[in-house]
């Protein structure tokens, strides 16, 4: 999971100027294409539950992506 942020910290000034291409850096792609569902899952309300087993697999599944 920290790769996949790092990725992404690392191109968000590509994104910002326009300079991301898909299709030129397959890592790059795959956390483009993540990035989304990480946000969310990194973002969820205090208010909603999710069991330990649940977080768990939530974190393997970024982490099998790296």
């Amino acid at each position: 999971m920290r790769k996949l942020m790092t990725r992404l910290e690392e191109l968000q000034l590509f994104i910002d100027l326009g300079e991301y291409r898909p299709g030129e850096n397959i890592d790059n792609d795959r956390a483009m294409q993540m990035r989304d569902s990480l946000k969310a899952w990194l973002c969820q309300p205090v208010t909603q539950y999710s069991s330990f087993d649940d977080t768990l697999s939530g974190m393997n599944a970024f982490a099998d992506q790296d």
